[in-house]
Formats: C-alpha cells, sequence, structure tokens
C-alpha cells in the first residue's frame, strides 16, 4: 500500500433504515445496517485508481457511485 494515497478509513458504524429512510431495506423485519460517507479527492494527474481493502470485518459493499467535476484549464495573467 506505500505506492498509493490512503484518502480515509472508514468503519462499519451502526446506522439502521430508521436513519436513512429509503436508503436502507429490511429483510424479514430486521433493520439493515447501511453506511453512507462521502470523500472528495483532488486529482491533478490525467487518471487515477481506486481501490479498497478488507481486513476481515464482517460487513458487505452494497455499491460505489463516484462523481466527477470536469473544469476547464484557466490561465490568468500570462
Amino acid at each position: 500500500w506505500s505506492s498509493y494515497k490512503l484518502v480515509d478509513v472508514i468503519a462499519g458504524n451502526r446506522f439502521t433504515s430508521n436513519n436513512y429512510g429509503s436508503q436502507s431495506s429490511t429483510s424479514s423485519g430486521n433493520n439493515l445496517t447501511v453506511n453512507v460517507k462521502t470523500r472528495g479527492i483532488s486529482v491533478n494527474k490525467n487518471g487515477f485508481y481506486i481501490a479498497f481493502r478488507d481486513q476481515g470485518a464482517c460487513v458487505s459493499l452494497l455499491y460505489v457511485k463516484i462523481f466527477y467535476r470536469l473544469c476547464q484549464d484557466t490561465s490568468i495573467g500570462l
């Protein structure tokens, strides 16, 4: 992992469907535990990699949403 920049470690906190409404569902009457985390990074090269590391926790990665904003190059005072 030395060649990667660690952005964050996200622990499996306890959130129930009561906290997130439609983002959670129930199964057999039990609340589904869901984490919702948002992280921002700056990209200054032509590409980047995203990696996830499992350290043996009893959790599942349900989905990942990736959004980007492309800004045009701007030169001032040349």
